[in-house]
């Protein structure tokens, strides 16, 4: 996937088109007199249909590729050092040029309504560049910098993945990364406070939930994550369940509301260990 600067196709269109609308040159000139006008074009043709990544079909391309050749050949240079403006041209040289710019507007014709192009619109309050790129701002920008530090990357990978979908209008994949997001932090949640041998692993949302309400938890954050788990994640794990656009926009923001909760308390779990651990350190080194 690659966003596209659509005002690449105006710079185009206004680089071409004078080439294109030229007179046909009656008698022999010289490149002085068509200089400009053919360096901005070449210039134009090359970062628009030779750059990496570039968008453009192949018979585009070759259209391109072509014009270039006849504005390099009647002297039209990069370094303009190497320029020399008083080179003659025979008339049908410019004439050539000319037709292969019309040519090339009439291939980009039939070339740029296939161009798969699509128009994203905004999700609720979310634009489009926020849910592609950065969805994970919508937890972390809420978050202290310090607390930031307590959601993992598999958490950050997950929004970003559930944002994405809700952009390209995949509720059911966006609900389903949304709940892992969850679900990974609840785990490590339940890791922090429970602290079991390494090779224990995190049990399923319902008993994570049950355990931390038993070690006196914030009954809080538990009954929006079991709220989650109950109403949004049991259901989405049947295959016949399928999220619509607003009941996946509803799922990320609640979801983002548990994530930043459970990201607090772990923040708050950590620090405090942390001074436990201090404390403990100092007490050992008193005489």
């Amino acid at each position: 996937m690659k966003k596209i600067n659509t005002h690449q196709f105006f710079r185009l269109a206004t680089s071409i088109h004078p080439v294109a609308g030229l007179a046909d040159a009656a008698e022999d000139t010289f490149l002085k007199d068509w200089f400009f006008v053919l360096w901005t074009a070449e210039r134009a043709l090359l970062s628009s249909f030779f750059s990496a990544g570039s968008i453009y079909p192949e018979t585009s391309r070759r259209a391109a590729s072509s014009l270039i050749d006849s504005m390099r050949d009647v002297g039209v240079e990069a370094d303009l050092a190497k320029v020399d403006f008083n080179t003659p041209i025979p008339a049908y040289k410019i004439n050539d040029i000319i037709q292969k710019a019309k040519d090339l507007e009439t291939v980009l014709a039939n070339d740029l309504p296939g161009l798969d192009t699509y128009h994203v619109s905004k999700k609720s309050i979310y634009s489009t560049s926020a849910l592609v790129d950065s969805a994970e701002d919508a937890l972390l920008d809420s978050l202290p910098e310090v607390d930031r530090l307590s959601v993992p990357e598999s958490v950050v990978h997950d929004l970003n993945q559930a944002g994405k979908c809700l952009a390209f209008e995949l509720p059911t994949a966006s609900g389903f990364h949304t709940m892992r997001a969850v679900e990974g932090l609840l785990r490590l949640y339940w890791t922090t406070v429970t602290k079991p041998g390494a090779a224990v692993r995190p049990p399923e949302m319902a008993q994570c939930v049950n355990e931390l309400r038993k070690a006196g938890e914030s009954n809080k954050i538990q009954a929006i994550v079991d709220h989650i788990r109950e109403n949004h994640r049991n259901p989405l794990m049947h295959p016949e369940d399928f999220l619509d656009l607003n009941d996946a926009l509803r799922l990320f923001d609640l979801a983002k509301s548990a994530l930043s909760a459970m990201a607090q308390r772990i923040s708050d779990l950590e620090k405090v260990a942390k001074q436990a651990a201090a404390a403990a350190a100092a007490s050992k080194g008193t005489p």
